[in-house]
């Protein structure tokens, strides 16, 4: 959401869990309203909602969207209550998207859970992983751990040597290839172990 105060991050995060809220599926979903009244694609009261102008450089006085700490405040708060536009948003970005008929390129979300805000390209696996989990972009399994963990690699059938940014192995074996038989079998592994009461925390722990 281009929030650069800290303070107030570190306020929203305590106050997100105490009311019960997902971190990463509030981001997702206020940053789709954000970019939908940036692009036109929606039309909400900005002063209404705790938006401000500021000047802008060649269009003169404007709305600030991203980044703006109180009115994203104010959206928590609305969410949280399901009050106002918050009552839409707080369906979830896939629910809100096709509620209010924006554009299908801002419901970030894999089979109805909302996208973490990871870097896919520092880890090519990464994108295919959200697309076909079970439970959706879930970021548990974040197939990154298998560059970080050599014993998890071995335990789970993987004997090569993985290349982060392009998923290709020391052998010099095709990409694409090697990314989804990575992916697969670091989800039948996680689910697995998932299944047994396993802490998925700890699954890149484990040897």
């Amino acid at each position: 959401m281009l929030v650069g105060d800290l303070e107030a991050l570190v306020r929203w995060n305590v106050l997100v869990n105490d009311l019960g809220m997902d971190t990463i599926s509030l981001g997702a979903v206020i940053g789709a309203l954000l970019e939908a009244i940036e692009k036109g694609a929606i039309q909400v009261n900005l002063d209404e909602l705790g938006f401000t102008k500021e000047v802008v450089p060649d269009k003169g006085d404007a709305y600030k969207t991203w980044g703006s700490v109180p009115a994203i405040e104010k959206l928590i708060s609305s969410i949280a209550r399901r009050e106002g536009i918050g009552n839409d948003l707080a369906e979830g970005v896939k629910r809100f998207v096709k509620a209010k008929g924006l554009p299908g390129e801002l419901a970030t979300h894999g089979k109805g859970l909302e996208v973490p805000a990871h870097e896919p390209r520092a880890c090519d696996m990464t994108a295919l992983d959200y697309a076909t989990t079970p439970r959706g972009a879930y970021h548990c399994y974040m197939p990154i751990h298998l560059v970080m963990n050599a014993n998890l690699k071995k335990d789970i059938g993987i004997d090569k040597v993985v290349d982060r940014f392009s998923a290709n192995t020391s052998d010099g074996k095709n990409g694409l290839d090697v990314t989804a038989e990575m992916v697969v079998k670091l989800q039948d592994a996680a689910e697995g172990y998932s299944a047994c009461g396993g802490c998925i925390f700890g699954f890149e722990f484990i040897s």
